[in-house]
């Protein structure tokens, strides 16, 4: 998995683009270059209050289907850059090429039913799922009653905010 490429795009940038390439050696656990592919908000990230809604989505990639989802996924991340609501959508690949993890952020709600309408579910979800599997899904927040009956087709756990700080 030597050159993995890097991907990441926000607010600020006018297009997606590839920010550097890490080298397997570098993906070690706690190293602070772990590759990522999508987007962040910068006032979005670590602010966390009891209207914001979070997703963690566990994938399986599917053996030699590897390049299939890097490109999807870097679809996803374009489209889900376009939605005003979303405050971040990053994934996050294991070492060996196997897993992912797509970690979303959005502002309320709203967002995330206008996500779960937009391109990035309808159009590209089913696209991802021809070369991954869920391995697990979770909610934080309170996703509101739409969502809820979505995201109960991929068994996925909600879990409501109680006690915290983020900054």
């Amino acid at each position: 998995l030597d050159g993995i490429p890097r991907y990441a795009a926000s607010r600020s940038f006018s297009k997606f683009e590839v920010i550097g390439s890490l080298k397997a050696h570098e993906l070690a656990v706690g190293s602070k270059k772990t590759p990522t592919l999508g987007i962040s908000s910068p006032t979005g990230v670590g602010h966390m209050n009891k209207q914001t809604v979070g997703l963690n989505v566990g994938l399986a990639i599917r053996a030699g289907k590897l390049d299939a989802f890097e490109t999807i996924a870097r679809a996803m991340a374009e489209a889900s850059e376009k939605e005003p609501g979303t405050l971040a959508y990053d994934f996050y690949l294991s070492v060996d090429g196997t897993k992912c993890r797509l970690v979303e952020r959005y502002v309320d709600a709203n967002a995330v039913l206008a996500h779960f309408k937009g391109p990035a579910v309808q159009q590209f979800v089913p696209k991802l799922l021809e070369s991954s599997s869920i391995s697990s899904f979770e909610v934080y927040g309170d996703p509101g009653p739409e969502v809820t009956k979505m995201v109960a087709a991929f068994k996925a756990e909600i879990f409501l905010p109680r006690h915290g700080v983020s900054r």
